[in-house]
């Protein structure tokens, strides 16, 4: 499925000067390993190297704030339509 995620501003010269990406996968988890291939830039700056959120980031899915630093936070679910994650 695909989901769209909305860019923050600080993060688009990352994400070749796009407010919105779309991308396919399930869970917050599957959506940020989809990052390097296409946006390493992008992925490095939302990432730190053990492949955790940085904890200056907030993830939100639809406006809900995602509990990104304990480990259910990769496995929130993603539906077709979901458009308002933010990095």
């Amino acid at each position: 499925m695909t989901v769209k995620v909305q860019i923050s501003k600080s993060l688009q010269e990352y994400s070749h000067e796009s407010s919105e990406i779309s991308i396919s996968a399930s869970n917050i988890g599957a959506a940020l390993q989809t990052l390097p291939c296409e946006y390493p830039s992008l992925y490095i700056s939302v990432c730190d190297e053990t492949g955790r959120v940085r904890r200056h980031l907030n993830l939100f899915v639809n406006c809900d704030l995602v509990p990104i630093q304990n480990a259910n936070g990769f496995d929130t679910l993603l539906h077709s339509g979901d458009g308002k994650k933010e990095f």
